[in-house]
Order: structure tokens, then C-alpha cells, then sequence
């Protein structure tokens, strides 16, 4: 009898086991396709849109500048250099920098000793070349008359020869006579070329006389030109700069002690591309017609003149074209050499075109138009200028088209955009509303039981909301989603199962003040709840997930507890 009692209580606690296991199986059954299902459920994808600023393309009539990058120099510059070695005897109040002079000004004086000195030296041998010249010809003409006197004395001779020769043929005549006649006209001819040879020295020695005085003249002037060099004069009114000497100073023959520069006389240098020259030299009128403007400073003073002329080469390393405008008497009273500036060169007059921002046109010269439904399609467009940070587009075809102003990568042909236009609001004034302490725990449930929310959103979320201070737009929609949880609803969740409470109060908040908003289950009475729910065919598969979300924490919505209790109890 023992023995049978024994084995039927085995047999029962074999069958209460064998209940329990099933039991078991069945329900982590049910959870897998529960869970299998949630996660196979089709969801309707919702097609992506972005927000994109645009505008209408207006055609219109344009003068493109080119804008540019120049350097102010001076057309009239002269150098300060020393003709002569010594020390600076004198200054001029005005030898400063930023010194302003006037045309013939004495600037400064090196010690001019030894220049004068040289100067009184050439011009004595100039008076003693003088009186050698005045020798000279005294000495020629002395030489000219006793060559005449010779020469009349020979005649007389010659003529005593003939008549003793003639005597001698009469037979009246001896030959002494005559002999002696004849050694007086050869003596007389004797004289004459005697003569001639002084006459011939007195005119060599006034030639070199000549050439004396020439040399010793120009000795004088070059001793004249180093006195004269020892004074720097001002070829030009100007302003003088790179000023560092002193009186007293010593200085080197060719040091460079400065410069004068005329400050009406500035011209700005610039540089353009060979497109850009291209396009100047064949407008209307030619390069000299072309008006420019050149700004300076942060006021941008502006100056406006014509291009002078253009640069004779290109230059080692450089590109483009370098051009000069003369920049008149009215830019001296701000501008100075080596200043900086910009500079506008006006185009000719381009017709039908439009200006947009160069962030809407791609690198192969395409736009984003909105189209039907306001999805995107590219068209292609002619780049006609770049202006700063806009492009001069051709308008053919463009008239009234709304263009994307902005192109970013998620942006294509085909997208659908949210227009925006960029002169409305870009910043809204964000309301932050406090929550209560029942609304933050229904909230936190809420997001925690969601589980088609992005982690990194649900994390963000739960803060927000655990600080107790959210904007007031996301706090609407928090509400929304706590009033939809199972353990937050009130008239509509009478029942786990989604149908409306027999005896629920539609005023009730479904938590108590005076008792906590959720509360710890035993894994047992868990496990029944469970399976309680999975087991419910007639509740909805999206409210199901929810409710086994919430049993999974640690602690469950005390309504949804009492709830599921009465049920399972009942």
C-alpha cells in the first residue's frame, strides 16, 4: 500500500513536471514568434525628403567687373646718389623722410675743399694756356714779316746778279763782280727758307697752343662739374623717402642716400588673365578706353581712370597681362608708392543673363531646377563670368525657373526638396515647457518601450527628459506617445487586450500620488503575465510587443500590473 501511495505521487509530480516543461516551452515558443513576427512585419518606408534653399532665376542686363589686385608706383622717381666721397657740410631743413621740396631745392653739400681746389687749378692753366696762345701768335706774325723781309731781300739780290751779268756781257763787268752777286742771291735764297721753316714753327706751335688751351679748358669744366657735384639739387617737386643721413656724415662717391619721388605723377599696376586681356582689347574703342576703378583703404576710396598702357612682356614665372593706369594728381593726397589696391575693370554690357551663387553650379557647369512635385532635375547652363562668389550664367531658357542655390551631395536629379526660401526665417524662437514628475515617468516608459526609435534619439530623449525641461514642440509629441503606452492609457486600456474598461474612469491619470508609478513582480507572477498576453489573440501585435516590452524591465507600470492581475485572476 506504501509503495503504490509512493508511486502515484511520483507519477503525479512526474506529470505536474512534464506540465511545467510544456508549459515552459510553449511560452518561450510563443515569445520567439511573437518577436519573430514583430521583426518580419512589413513597414511601409516612407520616401526621404530634404530642404533646400531656393530661388527664381531673374534675367536682366549686367556690366561684369573684373576685379583685381594692383600696386601703386611712382612714373617719376629719382634717386639721391653722392657724386663725390666726403662729409655732408650741409643739410637742407626740408632732407627728411617724408620731406616735401620744390624744383631746384639744395638738398645737401659735401665738403667741396678739395673740388675747389681742382677748379682754381684748371683755371689757372686755362690763363696760362690763354697767354701761351697769345704768344703763339704774336710769334706767327713776327715769323710771316721777317719771311717778307727775306724775301725782298732776295728779290734785290737776284736782281744785282743780273745786272753784273749783264754787265758782263757788255764786257764792262769783272768776274769777281759777279761771283760775288752771286753768292749774295744764294745767301738771300738761304734766308728766305730759313724764314719759311720759323713761319712753319710759329703756326705748329699755335696749333699746339690751341690744343693746350682746349685740353686745360676741359679740365677746368670737369674740375667745375666736381665742385658742382658736391650739391644735390631737386630735379622735381616731390616728396623725398628712404632718408637716414646726418650732418657730419661721411659718405661714399655713388652712395645712395634716398630718393624723390613726385606724387603726381602715381600709376597702379595690375594683372590680368590672357581671357580677360582678350576680352579688353577687342571692346568697343580698344585697351585706352576701358574705364577703371582703383579702391583703397576701408573706407574704399575710390579713384577712377583709364588703362595708360599694357606691359611689353610677361615676365619670368608670371601669367597674363600686365597693365598701368595713371592715377592723376587727386590720388596723392592718399595713396603712395607700394600701396596696395583693388582694382574694378568694367566690362562691356552683357544682355539676357542672370547672376547666381556659384555654390549652385557644379563643377561641370550644372544646376538643380525644381521640377513637378518639387522634385529636382539638372540642367546644363553656360558660364559666361565669375563675380566674387557668383556666377553670370547665359539665361537662355532660364527665365522664371526656380534653381537650388545651394548644391550638397544628397541633392541630385530626381530628389524630392522641401524649397526654402533664404531671406524667410532661419531661426525660430525654441519655447521650453518644465515637465511634471508623473509626466516624466510616463515619458521615460513611453520612449523605453519604443522599439522602432533610434538608440542614439532614445538616449537624447531620455535625458531631456530626465532634466525635467524639454522644448514644447517635442513635449507635445512626448505626450502624444505616453498617452498611445498601454501602461499610461486611461479609458482606452481598461483591458490589456485594447478594449474600452468596463468600470474605467476617463478622469483617472492611471497612477496614484500618494503610491509609486512602478513597481518590482516576482519572476513567477512575470512569467504568467507573459504568457497571459501572448496567449491573447484578440490584442493587437503592436500593443502585444509594447506590453512584453514593458513586463521585460525590472520594474512594470503599476496600472498595467493591476490590470493584467485582475485579468489573469479572473
Amino acid at each position: 500500500m506504501r509503495f503504490l501511495i509512493r508511486a502515484l505521487v511520483g507519477l503525479g509530480l512526474l506529470a505536474a513536471t512534464s506540465g511545467l516543461l510544456i508549459m515552459a516551452v510553449s511560452t518561450l515558443h510563443s515569445a520567439f514568434e511573437a518577436k519573430r513576427d514583430s521583426g518580419n512585419r512589413p513597414r511601409m518606408a516612407r520616401e526621404r525628403s530634404f530642404s533646400a534653399n531656393v530661388a527664381k532665376v531673374a534675367l536682366r542686363d549686367i556690366r561684369p567687373v573684373i576685379e583685381t589686385f594692383g600696386e601703386v608706383r611712382s612714373g617719376r622717381t629719382m634717386e639721391l646718389r653722392a657724386a663725390s666721397s666726403g662729409a655732408i657740410v650741409e643739410l637742407s631743413e626740408d632732407f627728411r623722410e617724408g620731406g616735401v621740396v620744390d624744383s631746384g631745392e639744395l638738398l645737401f653739400r659735401t665738403d667741396p675743399a678739395a673740388a675747389r681746389a681742382r677748379f682754381r687749378l684748371a683755371e689757372a692753366a686755362v690763363a696760362e694756356a690763354n697767354a701761351e696762345f697769345r704768344d703763339a701768335e704774336i710769334a706767327l706774325g713776327l715769323a710771316g714779316h721777317d719771311l717778307d723781309a727775306a724775301e725782298t731781300q732776295r728779290d734785290l739780290r737776284l736782281s744785282a746778279l743780273e745786272r753784273q751779268n749783264a754787265l758782263n756781257e757788255r764786257g764792262v763787268g769783272t768776274e769777281s763782280a759777279l761771283e760775288t752777286a752771286r753768292l749774295a742771291a744764294t745767301a738771300a735764297e738761304q734766308s728766305v727758307v730759313g724764314k719759311r721753316i720759323s713761319l712753319s714753327q710759329a703756326s705748329a706751335r699755335i696749333e699746339r697752343a690751341r690744343l693746350g688751351l682746349a685740353r686745360q679748358e676741359i679740365s677746368l669744366s670737369e674740375a667745375r662739374r666736381q665742385l658742382e657735384d658736391t650739391r644735390m639739387t631737386a630735379e622735381f617737386a616731390g616728396v623725398l623717402t628712404g632718408i637716414t643721413n646726418v650732418l657730419g656724415e661721411l659718405v661714399n662717391a655713388n652712395e645712395n642716400l634716398g630718393q624723390l619721388i613726385d606724387p603726381t605723377a602715381l600709376e597702379v599696376v595690375f594683372r590680368v588673365s590672357s581671357r580677360e586681356f582678350e576680352r579688353l582689347v577687342t571692346a568697343n574703342g580698344g585697351l585706352e578706353a576701358v574705364g577703371i576703378e582703383v579702391l583703397y583703404g576701408p573706407a574704399e576710396t575710390g579713384v577712377k581712370t583709364r588703362i595708360s598702357r599694357a606691359g611689353a612682356s610677361v615676365g619670368e614665372g608670371q601669367t597674363g597681362r600686365e597693365l598701368y593706369a595713371s592715377l592723376g594728381e587727386a590720388a596723392a593726397a592718399f595713396l603712395r608708392p607700394g600701396d596696395f589696391v583693388t582694382v574694378l575693370i568694367q566690362e562691356p554690357e552683357l544682355q539676357d543673363v542672370a547672376v547666381i551663387p556659384a555654390t549652385a553650379v557644379s563643377s561641370t557647369n550644372e544646376i538643380l531646377a525644381l521640377g513637378e512635385g518639387n522634385r529636382l532635375r539638372s540642367l546644363t547652363v553656360a558660364v559666361l563670368r565669375k563675380q566674387r562668389d557668383s556666377f553670370v550664367i547665359d539665361g537662355d531658357g532660364l527665365d522664371g525657373e526656380t534653381i537650388v542655390l545651394e548644391r550638397v551631395p544628397q541633392l541630385g536629379a530626381g530628389i524630392r526638396i522641401q524649397p526654402r526660401q533664404p531671406d524667410g526665417p532661419e531661426f525660430e524662437e525654441v519655447v521650453v515647457v518644465e515637465l511634471s514628475a508623473e509626466e516624466r515617468i510616463a515619458m521615460v516608459a513611453a520612449i523605453q518601450a519604443n522599439t522602432r526609435m533610434p538608440r542614439e534619439v532614445r538616449d537624447r530623449l531620455l535625458a531631456q527628459v530626465r532634466e525635467g525641461k524639454v522644448p514644447a514642440q517635442t513635449a507635445e509629441r512626448l505626450r502624444g506617445m505616453a498617452a498611445r503606452f498601454p501602461g499610461n492609457r486611461g479609458s482606452d486600456q481598461g483591458n490589456p487586450d485594447g478594449r474600452p474598461g468596463r468600470n474605467a474612469d476617463p478622469t483617472a491619470s492611471g497612477t496614484a500620488s500618494d503610491e509609486p508609478a512602478t513597481i518590482a513582480i516576482s519572476d513567477e507572477e512575470r512569467q504568467a503575465m507573459v504568457a497571459f498576453v501572448e496567449g491573447n489573440t484578440r490584442m493587437p501585435d503592436d500593443r502585444k510587443t509594447t506590453i512584453l516590452r514593458a513586463l521585460a524591465e525590472p520594474k512594470v507600470p503599476r496600472d498595467l500590473v493591476d490590470r493584467l492581475r485582475s485579468r489573469i485572476g479572473g
